[in-house]
């Protein structure tokens, strides 16, 4: 699996609290070992997001992705709380 952050995805990263940067790199590498481990409540999108899925971080906080050949490339597009990024 080879994941890929998008531009949106590292500036909204880096105004996280380091609290919060330390829990999403566990989050990422939990996705690493199993995209559908049921601690990140991994869910397509729907709407004006189809085509995408999300990740939970946190209760509050998600990361938006997109995946190309069944999880082989994974593009990383949006972090920050449930009201930023959908």
């Amino acid at each position: 699996m080879h994941i890929f952050f998008h531009r949106v995805y590292l500036k909204r990263f880096h105004r996280l609290s380091p609290f919060i940067k330390r829990l999403t790199e566990r989050t990422i590498q939990i996705f690493k070992e199993n995209p559908f481990d049921p601690r990140l409540h991994n869910h397509v999108l729907h709407g004006s997001m189809n085509g995408r899925r999300a990740i939970s971080v946190t209760h509050e906080v998600r990361i938006i992705f997109e995946e190309k050949d069944s999880h082989t490339i994974i593009l990383f597009l949006d972090i920050g709380r449930h009201d930023q990024v959908y």
